[in-house]
């Protein structure tokens, strides 16, 4: 990206990517990891199901039960963290859109 952008070095290298649309390595993981969560979202339960409270949390998927860290590290254990993390009116929104929304960099804030 340094190269294409002709930049120093040290010269930070976000902007470029920006610039020129191509998200970055931690963005696709992120996003590919939104989708496969989003296409499967039937096959992961709610809180909502789990408890009849009315909490904050109520309509984000439940984790599942991890004790090792080498577990908490792997691709669908954190996803589900990604997953839990964006707004609840992003969640509702048919794929296409929510995939729109998600390359939507003032929706990454968040996220990164």
């Amino acid at each position: 990206m340094r190269l294409i952008g002709g930049l120093k070095y040290r010269d930070e290298c976000r902007h470029m990517f920006v610039k020129l649309g191509i998200p970055a390595l931690l963005s696709a993981y992120i996003l590919q990891n939104l989708l496969q969560i989003k296409n499967n979202e039937s096959q992961y339960d709610i809180h909502e199901q789990q408890h009849d409270y009315d909490t904050r949390n109520k309509s984000n998927l439940v984790p599942m039960h991890c004790r090792l860290p080498k577990y908490q590290r792997r691709v669908d254990y954190i996803a589900i963290h990604f997953y839990n993390r964006i707004p609840n009116k992003l969640k509702i929104l048919p794929m296409d859109n929510f995939k729109r929304q998600m390359k939507n960099p003032a929706n990454q804030g968040g996220l990164l």
